[in-house]
Parts: structure tokens; C-alpha cells; sequence
């Protein structure tokens, strides 16, 4: 079976997809906030905590494009 989707469509998927993760940073900067240790990218405390905060000004700029 083959579902075709327009244009429109696929940004609204796209866009709904990146804030869900864009969320889940946010929430990983939380956990940190709060003594836990997610362990996104790397096993050392401040570089995830940077790496996090890179990804986050990085999915925030994506999303912004599909929400123009």
C-alpha cells in the first residue's frame, strides 16, 4: 500500500517530531538540574549538560523553520 502524503503534511509530522525531542532535551537539562545523570552524550556531567544546550539551540532553530 502506498500513502502519499502532501507537503504540508509531512512539515506538520516533521515539526511535531522535533519539538517531542526538543522537549526530552529539556527534560534531560531538568534531570540534571534535579541530581540525575541521563548520560545523552557523554558519560561526563558538564559535557553533556553542554552538548544538551547545543542540541537544544540547534532543534529550537530547526523548529523554527517549520513553523515559518
Amino acid at each position: 500500500m502506498i500513502i502519499e502524503l502532501d507537503g504540508e503534511t509531512v512539515s506538520k509530522v516533521v515539526r511535531e517530531d522535533l519539538v517531542c525531542q526538543l522537549d526530552s532535551f529539556k527534560e534531560n537539562l531538568e534531570q540534571y538540574a534535579n541530581n540525575k545523570s541521563p548520560n545523552v552524550f557523554s558519560m561526563d556531567r558538564e559535557e553533556d549538560i553542554k552538548q544538551i544546550r547545543e542540541a537544544i539551540k540547534a532543534f529550537e532553530f530547526v523548529v523554527g523553520y517549520y513553523s515559518a
